[in-house]
């Protein structure tokens, strides 16, 4: 047994330093990967430290019509006029009667149906990555994402704008290929995906496991849990040096499934919504927030269980005068801040004009040389005090210095007491397995059987110990 674990360690170190490289590579490059699944092309896509397994929207099928038709149109269905001077270089016109046509106007008819994307984006992602159907396939795309900048229709004849050389009769199609593989990245679903740094932390359990197991004399069950908590702060080490330093390169935030708080809300919220706790955890600028956000969601309205977003910063907490209260609970101390207050009512003065009268006060004026009485309105500001209701939030940021030295804690003290119980074990004539005292017998332990290594009997006086 003790064979086999050593193997799967050394495995286990080996894909650790794979998966290492692989992440490395894939924060400056991209990967892809197409084979087909009952016919469904399926993509394994490396990309910007993530690894996923994608495939079309619709579990890849469509529409069988817009299939049919989209595996008829070609590029040559699209006439091209230009260069133009300013702007978009060359304007493609699809002829009329072509298979282009026709797929326009089928998506047409679809363009109100709420599963369209589901119908037609198989297999418009399909030609997108044929060089001979690309234009079109980009063309329709680029109608469904709404970008009528580039695509456009008039009297049912679409139109599409793109970019080329002066000298040519045609658009540039040199990177027809990398626009493809963006309508593949933006389009595509994902089955599987994930953070490639999740794959190095999983390889990377065995290894730290191995190396903080356990030794010496008398293993009890202190020394097992002082053993499992080094291990989880080794990998807990490896988290917070990896997010301390994705926290200056964009940041991220994690969004946790919300739950309620089965309370009433404050008078004057719509009784339709249900007050919630929205955790989250963000990590930007060498800190970390918790926070914790009551909302009004409506209780119909389904969260997923993570949520993660890029490119994000710290959430700001607006209290005070806003609220019409002091801010409840504020401390800070050396890196470590707190803001919170409770979800509260609060009496907010609203203005309004009212209006009096027009007939009390009037004035003549001449127009055209006419008399003309010009009637000034008279208004009245009220003031009302109005309930609004204010919700809660609890902040708490740490900075990763702390997160760091507390997680320093334990691999610092298995490296300073627990790794040389075995040398002190040997120095005082002990077996490093059960403790047994081995002055007698120091080639073999008589209670376990362990053989003492010959690099341990370099030193007789140690292994005798002291009397």
């Amino acid at each position: 047994m003790r064979r086999w674990m050593k193997i799967l360690t050394w495995l286990s170190l080996v894909l650790c330093i794979l998966a290492s490289v692989l992440w490395a590579v894939s924060a400056s490059s991209n990967w892809h990967y197409r084979y087909s699944v009952d016919g469904v092309p399926h993509f394994l896509r490396i990309h910007e430290q993530t690894i996923g397994l994608y495939r079309p929207p619709g579990k890849g099928h469509g529409d069988p019509a817009i299939w049919d038709l989209a595996s008829h149109m070609r590029n040559s269905d699209i006439a091209w006029s230009g260069p133009f001077r300013e702007g978009w270089s060359f304007r493609g016109t699809v002829r009329r009667g072509s298979p282009t046509q026709q797929v326009y106007h089928e998506i047409e008819n679809v363009v109100h149906d709420p599963q369209m994307e589901s119908r037609a984006d198989p297999a418009l992602l399909a030609a997108v990555r044929d060089p001979d159907r690309f234009l079109p396939a980009h063309l329709f795309l680029l109608f469904q994402t709404r970008n009528w900048r580039q695509a456009y229709a008039w009297e049912g004849v679409p139109y599409l704008l793109m970019q080329g050389r002066a000298h040519d009769a045609g658009p540039d199609l040199s990177n027809w290929k990398q626009l493809a593989d963006q309508w593949g990245d933006r389009l595509d679903v994902p089955v599987f995906e994930s953070w490639i740094g999740w794959i190095v932390l999983l390889f990377l359990v065995l290894p730290c496991a191995w190396l903080v197991r356990p030794r010496g004399p008398a293993v009890t069950t202190m020394h097992r849990a002082g053993a499992a908590a080094t291990l989880v702060s080794l990998l807990a080490l490896f988290l917070i040096c990896v997010g301390w330093g994705r926290s200056y390169g964009g940041g991220d935030e994690w969004d946790l499934v919300p739950h309620s708080l089965h309370v009433s809300l404050p008078a004057g919220y719509p009784s339709a919504f249900e007050e919630h706790v929205q955790p989250m955890f963000l990590s930007s600028r060498g800190r970390v927030q918790i926070l914790l956000d009551h909302q009004g969601r409506d209780p119909k309205e389904k969260a997923p269980l993570v949520e993660h977003a890029r490119e994000t910063k710290l959430k700001l907490i607006a209290l005070g005068p806003a609220a019409n209260k002091t801010v409840e609970g504020r401390r800070n101390f050396a890196g470590i801040s707190y803001v919170g207050f409770p979800t509260q009512t609060v009496m907010r003065t609203t203005s309004t004009l009212q209006l009096l009268s027009t007939r009390p006060n009037y004035q003549t004026v001449m127009i055209n040389g006419r008399r003309v009485i010009n009637y000034i309105p008279q208004y009245k500001t009220v003031y009302t005090n109005t309930p609004t209701p204010v919700l809660g939030r609890y902040s708490l940021t740490i900075s990763y210095r702390w997160l760091l030295a507390a997680a320093l804690v334990m691999p610092i003290w298995w490296l300073l007491w627990i790794l040389p119980r075995r040398r002190r074990a040997i120095r005082r004539g002990l077996c490093p397995a059960c403790g047994f005292d081995l002055r007698a017998t120091p080639d073999r332990c008589p209670e376990c059987g362990l053989e003492v290594k010959q690099a341990n009997r370099g030193n007789e006086k140690s292994l005798v110990g002291e009397q």
